[in-house]
């Protein structure tokens, strides 16, 4: 069972390597069986290859910060759960900025491998989204919606 302070590292590593844009880094902090659920209502992305997938769609191509307001973090047996308040501000390739309030969620547990986040779950309302894209401008809008929907069509599993 991971410990608060096993727990808070192994979240805590994940703004750092999307800030650092290191995806060796951030991929490696998920179990082999983890999943990536951000949104959450979309299929999660759930294998390796699909969170390196995530990782170039969404991650990548912008400059994000991540600003805490609150952390629970609650060990458990077997697995371990943090949950985050924050905003997350993403600068995408357009130029625009978004400033996204947001609940993120980890599952931690410990594996052959040391502690890893089992499930990332990302909770966020597109409709701010959106609306911060329109403020922006036609341009920025047109930009961000073609972005979002190029990397989801890619992202989303086929139904094969």
């Amino acid at each position: 069972m991971p410990g608060k302070e096993a727990i808070r590292r192994v979240v805590e590593a994940s703004p750092a390597a999307v800030a650092a844009h290191d995806k060796d880094a951030w991929t490696a902090l998920f179990a082999r069986d983890g999943a990536v659920h951000d949104p959450v209502g979309p299929p999660p992305q759930t294998d390796p290859a699909a969170i390196a997938r995530f990782y170039d769609m969404f991650i990548a191509p912008n400059r994000i910060v991540f600003e805490v307001e609150h952390d629970l973090i609650v060990p458990g047996e077997g697995t371990g759960l943090m949950i985050r308040d924050l905003t997350v501000h993403t600068t995408m390739s357009t130029g625009v900025t978004l400033h996204i309030p947001m609940h993120l969620r980890y599952t931690v547990t410990d594996g052959p491998d040391g502690v890893a986040i089992t499930g990332l779950y990302a909770h966020w309302e597109l409709r701010g989204m959106i609306a911060a894209l329109l403020l922006a401008g036609f341009g920025y809008w047109l930009g961000g919606l073609e972005t979002y929907t190029r990397n989801f069509l890619v992202v989303l599993p086929s139904a094969s």
